[in-house]
């Protein structure tokens, strides 16, 4: 928003249509990255939640935090996953 501060249609009136514009297209990545930070919020929430039904049933620590964040085998998951790729590579 700062960065189109000097746009003002007082003073330009013909940038005043380009400068809504742009603010506009400028808060998509803002949105994106909210929306992700939403979605990684909830998945956290998901295996906090997942991870005290685990220590709950009697796990341990250490294996009942691994099958929450689907670092270890788990129950539910044992099969189901599927690798990672890293560096673009499918």
């Amino acid at each position: 928003m700062l960065q189109n501060s000097h746009c003002l249609a007082g003073h330009h009136p013909h940038l005043a249509g380009r400068c809504s514009q742009s603010s506009a297209a400028s808060s998509w990545p803002t949105v994106t990255a909210l929306r992700k930070v939403y979605g990684a919020f909830g998945e956290a929430l998901a295996a906090c939640r997942e991870y005290e039904q685990l220590r709950s049933g009697g796990l341990p620590h250490d294996t009942a935090l691994r099958a929450s964040l689907g670092i270890g085998a788990s129950k539910k998951s044992c099969g189901t996953t599927r690798p990672l790729y890293f560096a673009g590579r499918a």
